[in-house]
């Protein structure tokens, strides 16, 4: 286990965007109390890319485009290999759930499984599939121990833990990878083999990555903190739009999208209320505050924004839909709030992920 008793989770994986597929092995190591001292020990490992190999409970001819582009598209995992520390095979069982499973340790082995898995990338807008050569694992993109119940017991229900990661990712060429909001971290075309990606992480929630074949970025600083935003787009020159950032929009007309500079709007704005929150001590102290945030643009239709573990996602129709003042306050609340919840969810790292997530979110609606 892990020197500070949390999980451990070692996960080397090659990311494919062009055949759609994740593959890999992850080490699981369970965390203090976990395990009996003898006897063996049953671990109950999530595997979240399930979900997603049926529709989703409310979709129907009215929702449908919300969530896929093209139809209905089945993604998945599947474990190719199930071994313990000494190498020997051990064999999956059925949980109660479609997207968990049973591993029994034997008794004398180390508390500990390797999974070998393939994952199958829906075509799918939001913070898990690719579209438009956009890919978005918003987390949960490998096999995951699943938490314990307030008896103990591990229980497929109950918010994930905190764990340590260490990633060894390896992205194909023509591809650049952002994982945790770090990065982008581009491979040439030429690297045929692809191209390795090491982090680790330290008492964190499950890792994002999201990759394109390249980002463009767009930033502005206001109260101590760069925000960034990432674009599979190139942005053009702000002085080329009709209608420049922070300028404010005629009510009484509607201008072509091409003439309003929706991004630079977003960014001054947002630099704006973080200045106003900074000074009304909204914001969580100067020496807990993230010195970065980042803004990835990717196909979304159900939310305006996502976030996800070190990152924020915002829809790449963002105030694309009447671009008048009016229509633009209100996506500005949207992302603004969304960044402040990104700062103040980093400033609670000492909370279970989810709590920590629930508590960021309830200060930021209040703070917008």
């Amino acid at each position: 286990m892990a020197a500070d008793g949390l999980p451990r989770c070692e996960v080397e994986a090659t990311v494919r965007p062009d055949e759609a597929t994740v593959e890999g092995e992850a080490r699981l190591v369970p965390g203090d109390g976990a395990c009996p001292a003898d006897g063996a020990c049953r671990l109950l490992v999530r595997l979240y890319p399930q979900r997603f190999s049926r529709e989703p409970e409310n979709y129907d001819e009215r929702t449908a485009w919300w969530y896929y582009p093209g139809g209905f598209d089945a993604g998945g995992m599947e474990l190719t290999s199930c071994r313990t520390a000494s190498g020997a095979e051990c064999a999956p069982e059925p949980a109660e759930t479609p997207d968990a499973v049973w591993i029994e340790v034997p008794a004398g082995e180390s508390p500990e499984v390797r999974l070998g898995f393939r994952v199958r990338v829906p075509e799918r807008f939001g913070g898990f599939g690719l579209v438009d050569d956009v890919l978005v694992l918003g987390g949960g993109w490998h096999p995951l121990l699943a938490a314990r119940g307030g008896d103990g017991s591990p229980d497929p229900t109950a918010p994930l833990e905190r764990a340590d990661y260490a990633l060894r990712v390896r992205v194909g060429p023509g591809w650049e990878l952002v994982v945790d909001g770090e990065g982008p971290f581009p491979c040439a075309a030429g690297d045929e083999g692809g191209c390795l990606v090491e982090r680790t992480a330290p008492a964190a929630e499950p890792p994002s990555l999201v990759a394109a074949p390249r980002w463009h970025e767009r930033a502005v600083e206001a109260a101590g903190v760069r925000v960034r935003l990432l674009s599979p787009e190139p942005f053009r020159d702000p002085a080329s739009f009709a209608v420049r950032a922070g300028v404010g929009l005629d009510p009484g007309s509607v201008p072509d999208l091409w003439s309003v500079d929706r991004r630079g709007w977003m960014l001054r704005q947002l630099a704006g209320a973080l200045e106003t929150l900074d000074e009304e001590e909204l914001l969580p102290p100067r020496e807990r505050r993230a010195a970065e945030v980042t803004l990835i643009e990717v196909p979304m239709r159900l939310e305006l924004t996502l976030g996800v573990s070190g990152l924020v996602l915002v829809s790449d129709r963002a105030y694309k839909l009447f671009p008048i003042e009016p229509f633009f306050r209100f996506q500005d609340a949207d992302v603004q709030r969304a960044v402040v919840a990104e700062l103040g969810r980093r400033a609670l790292a000492g909370l279970p992920p989810a709590e920590a997530r629930w508590t960021a979110e309830a200060v930021a609606v209040g703070a917008v």
